[in-house]
């Protein structure tokens, strides 16, 4: 068990002695198939977004209470970029896309702070500071980390709405390296992930 795990064929949960798939398993089962939900039809745009900004654009899916997993990616053209893999995990509170799950997600006072306690933020981050940019990431409709996950990136989130859901289950995301942009570049690039976003929503909403 500690060769999966080290392996990330397996992942332990802390809270019990229980195992759930890891990221390289779940990783292969997505470059094997598709199946189970075919975004292809997004990928043109994500694609073309990702190479008109020179940003990596990605598409997150809640799969546990406090982590994300990665479904699909499309890198820059560039020759140095930002590279993250299909089946990759993170804290639901990092990134632009914690921005937004943080009030839209449907979590409570109680879980917003301990997944927010649960971050290694390599950037000081107050909760209050962190709250306010979520309330911020609500009213514009995106929400960005510039830094404080990772002092080398920022990464801008938009939710995907889908019709009856009481939470955001989904999130597109553009990681790049910080700096790359100013505020006002990064407000566009939030508006340009919208309409993915919307088309995400939309093969989410096709019945089965």
């Amino acid at each position: 068990m500690r060769t999966l795990v080290g392996a990330d064929f397996l992942e332990a949960v802390p809270e019990s002695k229980r195992y759930m798939v890891g990221a390289t398993l779940v990783g292969l089962a997505h470059r094997l198939t598709e199946r189970s939900r075919d975004f292809s039809a997004v990928r043109p745009a994500m694609q073309a977004l990702a190479d008109r900004y020179k940003v990596t654009v990605t598409l997150w899916h809640r799969y546990s209470p406090t982590r994300m997993e990665l479904l699909t990616v499309a890198s820059c053209n560039n020759s140095v970029n930002i590279q993250m893999p299909v089946g990759q995990r993170l804290p639901l509170l990092v990134g632009g896309m914690g921005r937004v799950m943080a009030l839209q997600g449907g979590l409570s006072e109680e879980q917003r702070r301990a997944a927010f306690d649960q971050v290694h933020w390599q950037r000081p981050l107050a909760f209050t500071a962190f709250m306010a940019q979520a309330r911020e990431a609500k009213r514009a409709g995106w929400g960005v980390d510039d830094g404080y996950m990772n002092r080398s990136v920022t990464a801008v989130g938009v939710p995907v709405v889908t019709a009856g859901a009481d939470a955001v289950e989904y999130v597109c995301s553009a990681t790049m390296f910080r700096h790359q942009y100013a505020d006002v570049a990064l407000r566009d690039l939030g508006k340009a992930l919208k309409p993915i976003a919307a088309a995400v929503a939309r093969l989410l909403d096709k019945p089965d």
